[in-house]
């Protein structure tokens, strides 16, 4: 006796015509994926393309950290507690120390301060002479925070990749690219991703180079931890950071591969 199928299986389309040098059974795959037949090469490929427009108050963030650092005005980078906002973290205090900086870090405690920007830190950096904070990874909530800042006198600059909130944050800057208006074409960056579009506009090209293998290990183990799509400039920030990873991992990541019993050279 056979059994009824008790499911029906919906298969999706096939990827019609497959392009020269990718096998059947991979396009079918990426078929799967929603991929179209002409973006599958990019897709394998994931080396980096044009960047676009860049996102809104990019170049205003900017502007007021390369004021700060003129001024020698104390910047704290102040990030979420997991691992995409530590690994944020970590590369904008890397990108100022590029710089010749040494700025302040903060990740609140989870347990205790719970997620995001807290009034009572915010009055705490305040009082210990921070003039800008950068958020890294949270913030984009935060409207009573923000008020505060500025009633502190500190010029909050926000870097955030979750969906905007309909009444926005009063900050010196909203780096997100789920902003309304926002012209950027990089929807789905993790809060890292967003960290090294920053980092990058303000080292420059040439400085951001002696930087990047390190930034981009980084910003793939926030990418992959925070499950973000694996699409456009996310596949390509994780294979250039897998690729850096394995080639010269930093002290801190190498440890972790050796705690986590994985071989360097085949990590991915």
């Amino acid at each position: 006796m056979t059994l009824a199928a008790q499911r029906r299986w919906i298969m999706p389309k096939k990827a019609g015509d497959v392009p020269d040098g990718i096998p059947a059974l991979v396009a079918q795959v990426l078929a799967g994926r929603g991929l179209a037949v002409a973006e599958m090469a990019t897709f394998l490929a994931a080396r980096p393309t044009e960047d676009g427009p860049p996102m809104l108050d990019l170049d205003r963030a900017v502007e007021r950290l390369r004021r700060a650092l003129a001024a020698r005005e104390r910047i704290v980078v102040y990030g979420d507690y997991d691992v995409d906002g530590i690994a944020g973290s970590a590369i904008l205090v890397r990108a100022f120390r590029q710089l010749g900086f040494v700025v302040g870090a903060y990740i609140p405690n989870r347990y205790e301060e719970g997620y995001g920007l807290n009034s009572a830190a915010l009055r705490q950096l305040a009082q210990d002479g921070a003039k800008v904070i950068v958020s890294v990874d949270c913030g984009i909530t935060a409207v009573k925070e923000a008020a505060l800042a500025r009633e502190l006198g500190v010029d909050l600059i926000v870097t955030d990749h979750h969906h905007p909130p309909a009444e926005l944050p009063d900050a010196y800057a909203l780096v997100n690219p789920r902003r309304p208006g926002d012209p950027s074409i990089d929807k789905e960056l993790a809060g890292a991703g967003v960290a090294v579009v920053l980092a990058r506009r303000l080292l420059g090209d040439l400085a951001y180079s002696l930087r990047q293998d390190e930034l981009l290990q980084l910003c793939a183990l926030a990418t992959v931890a925070d499950v973000v799509p694996l699409r456009v400039r996310n596949r390509v920030l994780t294979r250039m950071g897998l690729e850096a990873l394995n080639r010269a991992p930093l002290v801190g990541v190498r440890a972790l591969v050796e705690r986590a019993g994985l071989k360097l050279g085949h990590v991915g």
